[in-house]
């Protein structure tokens, strides 16, 4: 899980997006926003839709690898999320920065729960599919890959392909970083097993650019672009930001010091 780079919707986009958006606010009580949200969504989140086909398109060119989730950044980003759930946040339904490319199994363990951060040690967990009011106040405690840095607060084990909590974390903080863990189940087996898989293969491909920059430095750029098509990109910054810890790693980016900078 990284941040994702962000990417502006070309204006028209933008105008249709706030104009759907409208239909909603315009609505008198919370549940009646919440269930023409539901309605209109479903309605307008098409295949077939222009604007929507738009959407997906860039939402897919902010993924690490080819079109990964930007939670497990291991399965096809085939939906979009709404980082703030549409049935707690109506308001937020067609607004383009709550919008986060995912692979069903994520958006379906993020489901309609939502934990607020109300400060002094206070936290709120949502059940937004029962919600009949508007939410109160807080800061998300689920990491929003589209507005900060999750490297920030999770580390990578690339011995066991485990997420930890930054171990230097004060408590607030690592208890969003835990909260991100098993809400989005990012420490299944499936997930580790691929993790692991990651490294082994950077691993590989960092060997080859080494030996390519000896023997055949006509294909380097290709072995370097390999690398940023390759799923699980934290894994990759992870060797990079952890290099001098593992003598493995340190060795081979002594002789491909450039790759640090990819």
């Amino acid at each position: 899980m990284i941040r994702l780079p962000e990417r502006t919707l070309e204006k028209q986009i933008l105008e249709q997006l706030s104009k759907w958006q409208l239909e909603i606010d315009s609505q008198e009580s919370f549940l009646d926003r919440k269930k023409l949200a539901i309605k209109r969504y479903k309605q307008l989140n098409k295949a077939e839709n222009k604007i929507f086909l738009k959407v997906r398109e860039t939402l897919r060119s902010m993924c690490g690898g080819i079109e990964r989730c930007a939670y497990c950044e291991d399965s096809h980003a085939t939906s979009i999320d709404h980082f703030r759930p549409k049935t707690c946040y109506p308001e937020l339904t067609f607004v383009w920065e709550n919008y986060v490319p995912a692979c069903p199994s994520c958006n379906q363990n993020k489901g309609d729960g939502f934990a607020l951060d109300q400060g002094s040690e206070s936290t709120i967990e949502l059940d937004c599919r029962k919600q009949t009011e508007a939410p109160p106040q807080g800061s998300p405690v689920l990491i929003d890959p589209r507005q900060e840095n999750p490297s920030d607060l999770l580390d990578l084990d690339l011995n066991t392909g485990l997420l930890l909590p930054h171990y230097k974390l004060p408590p607030r903080p690592k208890s969003r970083a835990s909260y991100t863990i098993k809400r989005l189940r990012l420490n299944d087996d499936a997930l580790v097993r691929a993790r692991q898989a990651a490294y082994e293969h950077f691993v590989l491909a960092v060997k080859a650019f080494i030996y390519d920059s000896q023997h055949h430095t006509e294909t380097l750029k290709q072995t370097s672009d390999a690398i940023h098509r390759s799923s699980h990109p934290m894994v990759w910054q992870e060797m990079k930001r952890q290099y001098l810890d593992y003598p493995v790693l340190a060795d081979l980016f002594r002789k491909a010091p450039e790759l640090l900078d990819i």
